[in-house]
C-alpha cells in the first residue's frame, strides 16, 4: 500500500473541503476598481458592490474599499449557510459610506429675495446641505437645528375640537389661532394662503387620531377652514396640523420646496449663504440593499447615508455594526401622500433575523418593522426618530416587530415623535433598555405597549 500517495490524496480532499467552506474573498474600490477584474485580489478588484454581490456565493466575504457609494445592491435567491455567510464588510476598518443621494451642481438662480432656484433632471425627496437635512417648506415654521421641529405645542397649528367637540368632523379643520412662547401669532385666516389650488394643493400633515396621524391634500379651503379626504381613528379631542407642499410656504431660511410640475428645485439657505458655495445632495434612493428571498447575508461595519437595506423572505440575515444616518423619508415632497414611508424593512415572514450594534439617527416615519418572528433587536442606538409620524402602520410605532419570540434588548432610544415606542408581537421579551424623551408629536400612547391574547 502507498501510503504517501493515500496521504496526499485525502490531504487535497481536505483542503479543497476547507477551500469550500472558507469561500471567496472579493474586494471592491470606488477609487481604482474595474468590474472587467476578477476581484479575487486587493490589486484587482470589483469597481461596484453591485458586481461582487453578483458573483458571491456561500462563504464569500466582499470587502469593501473607503469611498461613497451610490450604488442599487440586488441580491435574489441567493443563500449562505450557517457558519458560511455571504458578508458585505469594509476593508482594514476604512470608512465606507452607501450614499442614497445625488449632488446638485452650482448653477443656481436668484428666484427671489434669499431664495435661489435650479432646475433638476432628478426627483429628489429629501435635501441635504452639508450633510444636514433642510426643512422642507412648511407652516407654520419650524427647524431641526433648534429642535423646533418637535415641538407640536409652539410649531403645529391647533383645531379648535378641545373647543367644541361638535365644531366639525372628519373631513374638515377649523383653524384654532394662538400665539406661541415665542410670541409669533399662528393664524391660519391671517396667512392670505390659497390651499386649493389645482394640480398643487396643500398638503396637511393631521394629528387627528391621537396616536395616529395622516397626511391628506387639502380639497377646499376658506379663510381657517379646510377639508381633506377623511382620516381613519378620528378623534374628538387633541388635533394637531401643519402644512406643506406649496411654494408659498418658503419663507424661511433652511427651508426648500420642490415643484413636480416643472422639475424646480428651490431652497433658502441657511446665513443667507450662496448655494454655488454649498455642498448639496438630495435624496433619490431609499434601499442600497434589496435583498429577496436570500439567507444568511451579513451586512457589517458599514455606514449609511439617506439610504438604508429592504430584506423580502429572508431568514438568518444579520446587521452589525452599521451606522445608518437619515434612512428614511416620507415622499410627500413628491406629492405622495397616505403612504407610509419606505423604512428599514424586515418582511414577508423573515425570521431569525439580528440587528446589533448598530446606530439608526434621524428619520421622517418609523425606522424599522421586522415581519415574520425569532427576530432580535440587541444593542442599537436610536435618536431623532420620525419627526411627522404621518401615515405609519398599525398604531404608528417607532419599532415594529410581527409575530412571534421576537427579543428587544439593551438598545436605547430617545427623542421619538410617536406615542407608542416599540411592539415586540406575541410571546416576545424587551429587557435592558433605555428609554426615553418619546412620544413628542402624539398623544394616548405608551413606550412598551402590550395586547392582551
Amino acid at each position: 500500500m502507498n501510503c504517501s500517495a493515500t496521504l496526499k490524496k485525502t490531504s487535497c480532499i481536505l483542503l479543497l473541503l476547507v477551500s469550500t467552506l472558507l469561500g471567496e474573498n472579493y474586494y471592491v474600490s470606488k477609487s481604482y476598481g474595474n468590474n472587467n477584474n476578477d476581484g479575487k485580489s486587493v490589486s484587482s478588484p470589483f469597481k461596484t458592490i453591485a458586481k461582487a454581490a453578483s458573483v458571491m456565493t456561500a462563504g464569500d466575504v466582499c470587502y469593501i474599499r473607503e469611498g461613497s457609494y451610490h450604488e442599487s445592491i440586488t441580491i435574489n435567491n441567493k443563500d449562505g449557510s450557517q457558519g458560511s455567510p455571504i458578508v458585505f464588510t469594509r476593508y482594514n476598518n476604512e470608512r465606507v459610506i452607501l450614499d442614497g443621494t445625488l449632488p446638485i451642481d452650482t448653477s443656481w438662480t436668484v428666484h427671489s429675495g434669499n431664495i435661489y432656484k435650479k432646475k433638476l433632471s432628478f426627483t429628489p425627496w429629501q435635501l441635504f446641505v452639508g450633510g444636514l437635512e433642510q426643512v422642507m417648506a412648511r407652516w407654520p415654521n419650524a427647524k431641526f437645528s433648534d429642535e423646533s421641529i418637535w415641538d407640536n405645542d409652539n410649531h403645529w397649528a391647533k383645531g379648535t375640537i378641545d373647543d367644541d367637540e361638535n365644531a366639525y368632523s372628519n373631513g374638515t379643520m377649523i383653524d384654532d389661532p394662538y400665539t406661541n412662547d415665542q410670541g409669533e401669532s399662528i393664524n391660519l385666516s391671517s396667512q392670505g394662503f390659497d390651499l386649493d389650488q389645482t394640480n398643487k394643493e396643500a398638503i396637511a400633515i393631521l394629528n387627528t387620531g391621537s396616536f395616529r396621524t395622516w397626511s391628506r391634500k387639502v380639497t377646499s379651503h376658506s379663510g381657517g377652514t379646510f377639508n381633506y379626504a377623511t382620516t381613519p381613528g378620528w378623534k374628538t379631542k387633541h388635533h394637531y396640523y401643519y402644512l406643506e407642499g406649496r411654494l408659498e410656504f418658503l419663507d424661511s431660511a433652511g427651508e426648500w420646496f420642490f415643484d413636480t410640475a416643472d422639475s424646480m428645485l428651490y431652497l433658502w439657505p441657511e446665513n443667507n449663504a450662496n448655494p454655488k458655495d454649498l455642498d448639496i445632495r438630495g435624496k433619490v434612493q431609499s434601499y442600497a440593499f434589496n435583498i429577496t428571498a436570500s439567507e444568511y447575508i451579513h451586512i457589517k461595519n458599514l455606514e449609511f447615508f439617506a439610504t438604508t437595506v429592504y430584506f423580502y423572505n429572508g431568514d438568518n440575515s444579520l446587521i452589525y455594526g452599521c451606522n445608518f444616518m437619515y434612512p428614511s423619508c416620507s415622499k410627500r415632497m413628491l406629492r405622495v401622500v397616505d403612504t407610509q414611508p419606505e423604512l428599514t424593512l424586515f418582511t414577508s415572514s423573515s425570521t431569525d433575523n439580528i440587528i446589533r450594534k448598530s446606530a439608526f439617527r434621524n428619520t421622517d416615519g418609523s425606522v424599522i418593522e421586522m415581519w415574520g418572528g425569532d427576530n432580535m433587536i440587541d444593542s442599537c442606538y436610536f435618536n431623532n426618530i420620525d419627526y411627522s409620524v404621518a401615515d405609519n402602520s398599525s398604531i404608528m410605532l417607532t419599532i415594529r416587530m410581527n409575530g412571534s419570540d421576537n427579543t428587544f434588548s439593551h438598545n436605547t432610544i430617545h427623542k421619538t415623535g410617536a406615542s407608542a415606542t416599540v411592539k415586540v408581537g406575541n410571546s416576545g421579551l424587551v429587557e435592558y433598555n433605555n428609554l426615553y424623551d418619546t412620544g413628542h408629536l402624539q398623544s394616548d400612547g405608551s413606550m412598551i405597549p402590550i395586547y392582551r391574547g
